[in-house]
């Protein structure tokens, strides 16, 4: 198990289990917080041109992708955080952000918190 220091803010695999149909996915998250033992997370994926227009804007370009520890072009899924429990997601350290890419984050969630409307402006 990774220490908590590297999971938060950094770029993670885990296991993502859904229960429903009984399947579970390795997949990379975007590490936000802890919540007790719940790791809340936001998606990371590389299928940006296939998502709807009107989701497009909630997603966030990794510009420094391959600095991070990413093979191919990623965005941060920002439309819903996740969440998991850490004993469950067999956490394994991908890399960090660039300090653009995390500035940017950052400010993209400072925004949608206090009701910005993400999509008028450029992050």
């Amino acid at each position: 198990m990774i220490e908590r220091e590297y999971v938060v803010h950094h770029i993670v695999m885990l296991t993502e289990y859904y229960e429903d149909e009984g399947t579970s996915k390795r997949a990379p998250g975007f590490g936000l917080y802890f919540d007790g033992d719940l790791l809340k997370y936001f998606r990371i994926t590389t299928k940006f041109d296939e998502k709807p227009e009107a989701i497009k804007r909630r997603y966030l370009e990794i510009f420094d992708y391959l600095e991070a520890g990413l093979k191919e072009k990623s965005w941060i899924d920002t439309v819903e955080i996740r969440a998991i429990y850490e004993e469950r997601a067999a956490l394994q350290l991908v890399g960090a952000l660039s300090d653009r890419d995390l500035e940017r984050i950052k400010q993209y969630t400072l925004d949608v918190i206090s009701g910005l409307n993400p999509a008028a402006r450029e992050y």
